[in-house]
C-alpha cells in the first residue's frame, strides 16, 4: 500500500530591501504546491549575517544591490561566509555578464525578477539544494571509506608488525634460557646476572603485552562491519528497466563485469514497479534500480514517482539513462529525488562512475 507524500519543507533566507519584490518572491513560491517555503527576509547584507549565526538555511536568495553592499562582492562575501549553502542571485534585469559573474562567484543560478513561473523557480530551488546534498552524501561515504580503509590497513600493519615482534620476543627468550641454564654450570656472578635476566624479562614481558595489544586491535577492526564497507557487496540487487534490449545486454554485461550478478529485467515501468513491489513481500528487495526514461506503460518519471511515494521503496538508488539532455526534462528528475542521470550515448567509464555514486548515494541513506 503506498503512503501520501509527506510535502517538502525548504528554507530560505531572502536578502532583498524591496519590501514590494519580498511580497512578489513569497507568493511566487507559495503558489508551488509540491513544496512549502519557509522564507526568511533580510533587508541588509549585515541583517542576513545575523540571521546566518543563529538559523539554519537550505539555500539563499540574494540581491546583489542592497544598501550595504552591492555587485558580486555581495555573493562573494556571502560564500565567504557560508559556502556550504547553495545560493540564487535574483536581478531585476536580464544582465548576461552579471549573471557570468554571479556563477563564477559560487551563485547556483541567476533569475530575473517578474519573469513568469512559479514552477520554474521552485524547481531551480530544489535543484540546487538536491545537488548540493548530493555531493555531501558523496563526500561523506567517501570520507567513511578512507577511514575504513585506513583502518583496515592500521588493522593489516598491526597484525604484520606484531607478527614481527613475536619473532623477536622468541629469539630473545630462547637466548635467556641458554644464559640461564650456562649460569647454572659456570661459575659466574651469580647477583648480577639474575638481575641482568631479571631486565630481560621485564622487557620480554613488555613486548609479550605490545603483541596483545596489536593482536586486538587487528582483530576488532577486522571483525566491524563498517570496516568492510570499502568494497560493494556482490550480492547488491539491480533492476533494469528497458525497451531496447541491446542497451539492456550492456548494462547488464557491464554490471556482470562489475562483480555483480544478481539482475532483474523488465522491459517497460508497470512491470518494473510490479517486480519490485515482488521483490518487497519476498523480502528480496532491490538495491538499485537503472531506467530509461522512455519505457512503455509507465515512463521511468513515473516509475520514479510512485517509488517516491512508497514509503518501502522511497530511498532506492535510481539512475536516469536517457538522450533526453534538456534542462528542464533534468530538473524535472530531480524533483523527483533521482539519484543519478546518465545521457546516452555514454561512455563505459563515465557509467561506471555512475554506478560508483549509486553506491555512495545508498551508504549516505
Amino acid at each position: 500500500m503506498e503512503s501520501s507524500e509527506e510535502i517538502q519543507k525548504i528554507k530560505i533566507l531572502l536578502v532583498e530591501s524591496d519590501i514590494k519584490e519580498v511580497k512578489e518572491i513569497i507568493d511566487t513560491l507559495n503558489a508551488y504546491s509540491l513544496v512549502r517555503f519557509e522564507i526568511e527576509n533580510a533587508k541588509l547584507l549585515s541583517e542576513a549575517f545575523a540571521k546566518l549565526e543563529t538559523q539554519t538555511f537550505d539555500l539563499i536568495l540574494v540581491n546583489l544591490s542592497l544598501p550595504d553592499s552591492g555587485g558580486v562582492y555581495t555573493l562573494s562575501k556571502i560564500n565567504a561566509k557560508v559556502e556550504s549553502i547553495p545560493s540564487i542571485v535574483i536581478n531585476g534585469a536580464d544582465d548576461e555578464d552579471l549573471a557570468l559573474q554571479s556563477i563564477r562567484a559560487g551563485a547556483e543560478d541567476y533569475w530575473i525578477k517578474g519573469q513568469p513561473g512559479a514552477k520554474m523557480l521552485a524547481r531551480s530551488i530544489r535543484a540546487r539544494i538536491e545537488k548540493v546534498h548530493f555531493a555531501q552524501a558523496k563526500m561523506n561515504a567517501l570520507q567513511s571509506g578512507f577511514h575504513a580503509f585506513k583502518m583496515s590497513a592500521l588493522a593489516t600493519m598491526a597484525s604484520d608488525v606484531s607478527g614481527g615482534v613475536e619473532d623477536s620476543l622468541s629469539a630473545v627468550t630462547d637466548r635467556l634460557s641458554v644464559v640461564e641454564t650456562s649460569m647454572s654450570e659456570k661459575e659466574v656472578d651469580t647477583v648480577k646476572a639474575l638481575e641482568l635476566l631479571a631486565s630481560a624479562q621485564s622487557a620480554a614481558s613488555d613486548l609479550a603485552t605490545i603483541i596483545k595489544d596489536l593482536r586486538s586491535f587487528s582483530d576488532v577492526v577486522q571483525k566491524d562491519p563498517e570496516m568492510r564497507r570499502t568494497a560493494p557487496s556482490p550480492d547488491l540487487r539491480f533492476l533494469i528497466v528497458e525497451d531496447e534490449p541491446e542497451i539492456a545486454g550492456i548494462i547488464m554485461r557491464r554490471l556482470e563485469k562489475l562483480g555483480f550478478s544478481k539482475i532483474d529485467y523488465a522491459a517497460n515501468g508497470q512491470d518494473a514497479y510490479n517486480l519490485c513491489l515482488k521483490g518487497i513481500t519476498e523480502k528480496l528487495p532491490h538495491d538499485v534500480i537503472i531506467s530509461d526514461w522512455k519505457v512503455p506503460r509507465l515512463s521511468g518519471l513515473e516509475l520514479l514517482h510512485k517509488l517516491r511515494k512508497n514509503h518501502q521503496m522511497k530511498d532506492i538508488p535510481f539512475m536516469m539513462v536517457t538522450a533526453l539532455d534538456a534542462r528542464d526534462r533534468v530538473a524535472e528528475a530531480v524533483e523527483e529525488r533521482v539519484s543519478e542521470y546518465l545521457v546516452k550515448p555514454f561512455k563505459m567509464e563515465d557509467f561506471d562512475r555512475k554506478i560508483k555514486n549509486l553506491l555512495w548515494w545508498s551508504k549516505s541513506k
